[in-house]
Order: C-alpha cells, then sequence, then structure tokens
C-alpha cells in the first residue's frame, strides 16, 4: 500500500512538474 501511494504520489509531482512547464 505504501509503494502504490509513493508511486502515485510520484506520478502526481511529475504531472504537475509538467504541467508547470507547460504554463511557462
Amino acid at each position: 500500500f505504501l509503494s502504490e501511494l509513493t508511486r502515485l504520489f510520484d506520478k502526481s509531482r511529475l504531472s504537475g512538474s509538467v504541467v508547470l512547464t507547460i504554463k511557462r
């Protein structure tokens, strides 16, 4: 469960980073 949560968080963070890059 913890690993799944960590993976989800990492994916979300990566998505946020991509969004920021696109916005910029």
